[in-house]
């Protein structure tokens, strides 16, 4: 996924950035180096947090976006395949990330909204 770098916050032991998307802005710890603001990167996403539908997963209208409230992040991505121990694949406008997903129902919806707190980045060095 491509990001623009819009703020970095260092702490003893993280890498905190704010970044901006084509579907939204976010916040993570970055992992690798020390980027500036303003910088463009290329970046694989990792998303910490477990997901149980219901709850911090739910049925989302068809549309990508990405957005922050507080600490929280919310995102609408596209689910593409579920297994039965609820390993998922997600699309986010393009870019595919896997997630832990308990109790999706047999027929999972085509597009997901999740809410989470654990959003790494790790640069993509081409």
């Amino acid at each position: 996924m491509k990001v623009k770098i819009n703020s970095v916050r260092k702490t003893v032991s993280h890498l905190h950035v704010t970044f901006s998307t084509a579907i939204g802005t976010g916040a993570a710890t970055w992992k690798d180096g020390i980027p500036a603001a303003g910088e463009k990167w290329e970046v694989e996403l990792e998303i910490k947090d477990e997901f149980v539908y219901g709850e911090n997963a739910k049925d989302a209208n068809e549309s990508y976006s990405l957005s922050m409230k507080k600490d929280v992040i919310n995102l609408n991505a596209q689910l593409i395949s579920i297994t039965e121990d609820g390993t998922a694949i997600i699309d986010i406008n393009g870019t595919k990330v896997m997630i832990d997903l308990i109790g999706c129902p047999s027929n999972p919806p085509r597009f997901i909204y999740l809410s989470f707190k654990g959003l790494n980045l790790y640069p993509v060095h081409l």
